[in-house]
């Protein structure tokens, strides 16, 4: 399974934790999983990401390194996500 994909559901695990009250904060899961506050951070955008993109990160149709990834999540709109998705 791609890095990527990890990752995804990762951060699906991790939102489900916090809306749960099981894991106060993102601040206690980046000390949970031994990682810094912008990693986690980012690690969390992923679900901001376009719900084709996810798909295609998920079925690993899509490679997308990690910096690509921070880019395209940065996005606020899907189509522009998409578009960018689309252009490279």
């Amino acid at each position: 399974m791609p890095a990527a994909a990890k990752n995804l559901a990762l951060a699906y695990r991790l939102a489900e934790l916090i809306d749960q009250g099981l894991v106060a904060d993102f601040t206690a899961a980046a000390r949970l999983l031994g990682v810094s506050q912008p990693r986690l951070t980012h690690l969390m955008s992923l679900m901001l990401l376009a719900p084709q993109i996810q798909e295609a990160m998920l079925f690993g149709t899509m490679k997308v390194g990690d910096k690509a990834l921070r880019k395209l999540a940065r996005a606020a709109e899907w189509s522009e996500q998409l578009a960018a998705v689309a252009k490279a």
